[in-house]
C-alpha cells in the first residue's frame, strides 16, 4: 500500500547531504534562477551593506551574491553542507563567513529564497524567529517560495519503500495571500509582494537532462571505442610480440651457429697451437741453456783474469821489493868504499881521488 512520506529533521539532513553529492545540486533554485532572482530584487539589496542567504544549502546563491560584490554570510543548518560550502566559496573576497544559530550578528538584508516550503512544522515558527532576529532594525527580508504549487501533483514515487514524496521535499504551499499573512505575523511588514514566472527554468532542466541523456550516450560510444581500441592494440602488441619472439629466435639461431663454427676452427687449429706453443717454449728453453753457458764461460775468464792479475801484481811488487833492497845494498857499498878512501887518504896525507898516476 502507497504512504506519503512523513519527513523528520534526520531524514531532511540526509536528503540534502545526499542530493549534495549527486548532479542533482546542479539543478539548485540558486544555481538554475540565482542570477535572475538577483535581477528582480536588486533594489532591495545594499552596495554598503550585509547580507544573509538563509538555508544557503550548497551556496550557490551565496556565491552569485558574492560575485556581484555583495558583502554575504550563510546560515546553513547541516554541518557537512555548511564545511563544503566554506571549501567551495569560503575564499572569494566579501564572504562573511557561516553563522549559526548561536551567532549575535545582524544583517541589513536576509534572503529566505526557495526555503519556507521546506521548513517542517516543528521547525517552522523557530526558523522564522531565528530569521527575526538576524534582520538588523530598518533591515529588508526577501522571501522566495513557488506560487500555490500542487504538492500532491508533483509527488513522486518510490518503488522500493513505497512511499509518495515531493522530489525537492517540499512540505506546505503557499500564495501570494498566504505568504503575507505568514510574514505579518511575525511582525514583517509587506513592502513588495510580485509573482514572477521562472519558467525558463525548467526549459534549462529539460536541457540539462537532454544533455545528460547526451553525455551517457557520449560515454557509452566513447567506452566502446576504447573497448575496440583496446582489442586492436592488444592484438596488435600480440602480433609484434610474437613477430619480436621469432625475429629473436633467429637471431639466437644464427649466433649459435657462429659461436659452433668458430668452435671448430678453434678445435682443428688447437694441435697446431699446441705444437707453436711447444715449439717456442723448447726453443726458449735453449736460449736459456745458451745464456747460462756464456755466463759460466764468461764467469770462468773473469776468474783466470783476476788470477793473472793478482800474479802479477805479486811478481811486481817482489822485483820491485828486490830492487830496492839491491840499491839499498849497493849505497851502502859505496859508503863502505868511501869511508875506506878517506881512511887511505888519511894515513898518506893526500886526496887519493884528486891525484893523478905518474
Amino acid at each position: 500500500m502507497v504512504k506519503k512520506l512523513k519527513w523528520t529533521p534526520d531524514l531532511v539532513k540526509k536528503f540534502w547531504n545526499g542530493v549534495a553529492q549527486t548532479p542533482l545540486d546542479n539543478l539548485s533554485f540558486g544555481r538554475l534562477a540565482g542570477p535572475a532572482l538577483l535581477d528582480i530584487v536588486a533594489p532591495h539589496l545594499r552596495k554598503e551593506g550585509r547580507h544573509l542567504d538563509y538555508g544557503a544549502g550548497s551556496g550557490h546563491l551565496t556565491q552569485v551574491l558574492l560575485e556581484r560584490g555583495y558583502a554575504t554570510a550563510a546560515y546553513e543548518p547541516s554541518p557537512e553542507r555548511a564545511r563544503e560550502l566554506r571549501e567551495r566559496i569560503g575564499h572569494l573576497p566579501g564572504f562573511l563567513g557561516i553563522v549559526d544559530e548561536s551567532s549575535s550578528d545582524e544583517f541589513d538584508v536576509v534572503l529566505l529564497a526557495e526555503v519556507v516550503e521546506h521548513l517542517l512544522d516543528e521547525d517552522f515558527e523557530q526558523a522564522l524567529s531565528r530569521v527575526n532576529r538576524f534582520l538588523a532594525p530598518g533591515g529588508t527580508l526577501i522571501v522566495t517560495t513557488p506560487n500555490n504549487e500542487n504538492l500532491e501533483n508533483a509527488s513522486v514515487y518510490c518503488p522500493v519503500s513505497e512511499v509518495l514524496y515531493h522530489p525537492w521535499q517540499h512540505v506546505r504551499s503557499f500564495t501570494p495571500e498566504s505568504v503575507s499573512d505568514l510574514m505579518a505575523r511575525f511582525g514583517f511588514e509587506r513592502a513588495f509582494l510580485g509573482t514572477v514566472d521562472f519558467s525558463a527554468d525548467c526549459q534549462v532542466h529539460e536541457a540539462f537532462k537532454r544533455s545528460q541523456k547526451v553525455e551517457s550516450a557520449m560515454v557509452d560510444i566513447f567506452e566502446k571505442l576504447l573497448r575496440e581500441q583496446r582489442e586492436f592494440y592488444s592484438q596488435l602488441l600480440a602480433t609484434e610480440k610474437q613477430a619480436m619472439q621469432n625475429a629473436l629466435t633467429e637471431q639466437l639461431r644464427a649466433m649459435a651457429a657462429v659461436l659452433e663454427e668458430q668452435r671448430q676452427k678453434f678445435q682443428e687449429g688447437l694441435p697446431e697451437l699446441v705444437a707453436r706453443h711447444e715449439a717456442s717454449a723448447t726453443e726458449s728453453q735453449r736460449a736459456a741453456v745458451r745464456l747460462m753457458e756464456r755466463d759460466q764461460v764468461l764467469l770462468a775468464l773473469q776468474r783466470e783474469t783476476f788470477m793473472r792479475l793478482a800474479e802479477l801484481e805479486r811478481t811486481t811488487l817482489i822485483g820491485r821489493l828486490k830492487w830496492m833492497l839491491f840499491r839499498q845494498q849497493r849505497e851502502s857499498h859505496y859508503n863502505a868504499l868511501m869511508d875506506q878512501v878517506a881512511s887511505l887518504e888519511s894515513s898518506l896525507g893526500r886526496d887519493i881521488r884528486s891525484s893523478k898516476p905518474s
